[in-house]
């Protein structure tokens, strides 16, 4: 009698053991699976405030982002209850590009402003592209300016409000995000103007960017970092700036030189029209060189090039309304920058 009791109670600690591994696997299974929500990575964050602009405007973008495939943030749809803040956070910090777009009740959110400040902090570090759309609002207005002489614009008047309600440290973050973004060249929509064409700008650049193909750095860029960090200053890389800037980098071989203007490439490329990094021009013909340069930009692959002389007049008369960054790799005379880069009119930006 008292073996079979033991053996009930035996087979009672079993199951007791098999329920609570059963239950522990489940709520193990329901966290792994909600930190991998939280994980995921977009490739297109849009920010927007939704009173203005979601049935509409974010709508139609988001519906054709989409149907490109690009794996877009939309906070409608994808935040749930909880850490609001932590998810719109991941959500950035995951995305390679961020749509903004300003409308008159933009600066009256307080997580518009704090998913801009995060964007905008994200933007300097070159971790993000940002791509700003002016929604019945003109820049000058987000950067705070008057609407006219005289008569406060909205996002001064929604900036007086919301440091009233928030503080002055907290405004200031806000202030500095709004100047920074509204100083950005990006989209306009005016009142009355289809709004169609506006898109397909927006989806055309976004599907540019993705697919550009990061140039190749070393396998262990000891150092690459700080030393871009020091070049960085010297770009100006203001939107607003259409002077030519040559920047040289020289030094023995084997320095480095190609492998941080690779890195140099690969963090700012996105902020140009277009951008072409030529290998080894010394060791190419200066017509091979001409050709290949306009082909990259231009995207004309057939594009041929009859003599030098002809190759400077194609790129002067080419690219000379172009934002572009050209990188010339290996370069060991005048000769080779003259008959690619020239006179400072010929194009935007330029490093050699």
């Amino acid at each position: 009698m008292g073996l079979l009791v033991l053996l009930l109670l035996l087979l009672l600690l079993f199951f007791f053991f098999i329920l609570i591994g059963a239950s522990s696997s489940s709520s193990s299974s329901s966290s792994s699976s909600s930190s991998s929500v939280s994980r995921r990575n977009y490739r297109v964050f849009l920010s927007f405030r939704g009173v203005d602009v979601r049935g509409t405007f974010i709508s139609r973008l988001y519906e054709k982002l989409c149907d490109k495939g690009v794996y877009t943030f939309k906070d409608s749809e994808e935040l749930e209850q909880g850490d609001r803040r932590g998810d719109l956070f991941d959500a950035i910090e995951g995305s390679r590009i961020a749509v903004v777009t300003f409308s008159k009740e933009y600066a009256r959110s307080k997580w518009c402003l704090n998913e801009l400040a995060k964007i905008m902090e994200r933007e300097k570090l070159g971790k993000i592209v940002v791509l700003p759309v002016f929604y019945k609002v003109s820049p000058g207005e987000v950067r705070l300016h008057e609407k006219e002489k005289g008569v406060k614009g909205c996002y001064q008047l929604a900036m007086e409000e919301m440091e009233a309600l928030h503080g002055k440290k907290m405004a200031d973050i806000w202030h500095d995000a709004l100047w920074k973004g509204g100083d950005l060249i990006g989209e306009s929509v005016q009142d009355g103007e289809d709004e169609g064409p506006v898109v397909g700008r927006i989806v055309k650049k976004v599907l540019k960017i993705l697919n550009r193909v990061p140039l190749e750095v070393a396998k262990h860029p000891t150092g690459i970092d700080s030393r871009l960090e020091k070049i960085k200053p010297l770009l100006h890389m203001s939107p607003h700036v259409d002077d030519v800037l040559m920047i040289g980098i020289h030094g023995l071989g084997g320095g480095g030189k190609t492998t941080l203007a690779k890195a140099i490439c690969n963090n700012i490329a996105d902020k140009f029209d277009d951008w072409c990094f030529l290998r080894d021009v010394r060791m190419t013909d200066l017509v091979i060189s001409q050709q290949s340069l306009l082909r990259q930009l231009l995207r004309e692959p057939d594009l041929i090039v009859p003599s030098v002389d002809q190759g400077k007049h194609l790129i002067k008369e080419r690219l000379c309304h172009k934002r572009v960054l050209v990188i010339l790799d290996n370069l060991d005379s005048s000769d080779q920058l003259d008959a690619l880069a020239g006179d400072r009119d010929w194009c935007r930006r330029i490093m050699q």
